[in-house]
């Protein structure tokens, strides 16, 4: 059985906070350093991750996020991907990816999104301090996790 995990972060990093899932995966590539993890940066979702996923053991998606529901950090499971239709044009959830890999590849890695708390999504290239420090505690979570999956 394959043991890969992947790791995809997306987000805009010219949208301040928006760039913080990027941040989180440099923490995680310096902490790592192990052969058997990919790390995938993307402005957003697509189809085409779909066939990372199929090759995957699991996979994690770190975005950012703005609800007040969530704590700074949030680290969940999916367990229950469907959708009521995919749009083959434009992926725009995790939930999605993990379905078209299931009934393309046959696949059923475990999944997990991690969502990091921003604050500033305005025009620029500068994550904020508070979201910077997130990034790292957030690294920390998804290395205990990987770790935790192998």
């Amino acid at each position: 059985m394959n043991k890969k995990t992947t790791v995809i972060g997306y987000g805009n990093p010219l949208r301040g906070d928006d760039g913080v899932a990027h941040l989180v995966l440099d923490e995680l590539e310096r902490i790592l350093g192990v052969p058997d993890i990919e790390i995938v940066r993307r402005h957003q979702l697509d189809v085409v991750d779909a066939e990372l996923i199929g090759e995957s053991h699991a996979v994690i998606f770190v975005d950012a996020h703005v609800s007040e529901q969530l704590g700074d950090i949030e680290v969940r499971e999916i367990t229950d991907a469907r959708t009521d239709g995919i749009n083959v044009t434009h992926i725009s959830s995790p939930e999605e990816l993990i379905v078209l890999a299931r009934e393309i590849y046959g696949a059923t890695p475990r999944a997990f999104v991690c969502a990091v708390r921003g604050y500033d999504f305005s025009f620029g290239a500068q994550v904020t301090e508070p979201t910077q420090r997130l990034a790292r505690s957030a690294a920390g979570e998804l290395y205990r996790l990987i770790e935790a999956l192998r």
